[in-house]
């Protein structure tokens, strides 16, 4: 007997196993696990403000590995860590994948890029996020000067190595939720006489 592929069964089966199979999965959007990417809808959709991203925890969904070559005279490197190779000295700067952060500041709706500056340790330099358009999209991604070829962090500019450039700032999903059910909405009102 053979197999009626003109069949609803078979078809239904046939679109079960494409959803289920991992070799149809989207490869070019990476799985953050718990994270997802931080996003202008997001901030659209939970109404939030530049205060309320100072309340939520952020992570950098990719390792970024900045490195300059100190000018001469700058003995102190208070930042990042002494990388002695080919007789001459470089200053790093390594933030882990999946690093928590926090946001010092952050702008929207202006004229200007919208933008979170988030900082890795207490006392340390922040580091700039701006919203993109590309994958994902509106996310917010090390903020990256075109011209130099560089990141400005601490007063410095700093190239990005290796996959740097494509950090973007996550959220965890459930922290989204959390604070949208702590979200008290005051509608109003009217004075007693104006009621009628």
């Amino acid at each position: 007997m053979t197999p009626n592929f003109g069949s609803r069964g078979f078809q239904l089966l046939s679109l079960l196993c494409l959803v289920l199979s991992p070799a149809c999965t989207n490869t070019t959007n990476p799985s953050y696990g718990k994270f997802v990417p931080f996003t202008r809808d997001l901030i659209s959709t939970y109404s939030l403000s530049e205060n309320d991203i100072k309340h939520l925890q952020f992570y950098v969904s990719t390792e970024i590995l900045l490195r300059r070559a100190p000018s001469k005279g700058e003995a102190n490197i208070s930042k990042g860590k002494l990388v002695v190779g080919n007789g001459s000295a470089a200053d790093e700067v390594e933030v882990p994948q999946f690093a928590p952060c926090i946001a010092d500041a952050a702008g929207f709706g202006t004229d200007e890029v919208d933008f979170i500056e988030v900082r890795f340790e207490q006392g340390a330099p922040s580091i700039e996020f701006i919203a993109r358009v590309d994958k994902p999209r509106d996310s917010f991604g090390l903020m990256f000067d075109s011209a130099a070829h560089s990141v400005p962090f601490g007063g410095h500019e700093y190239q990005p190595m290796h996959d740097s450039l494509h950090a973007i700032l996550l959220v965890d999903r459930d922290m989204l939720g959390t604070l949208q059910s702590k979200r008290r909405i005051l509608k109003g009102m009217l004075l007693p006489d104006s009621a009628k």
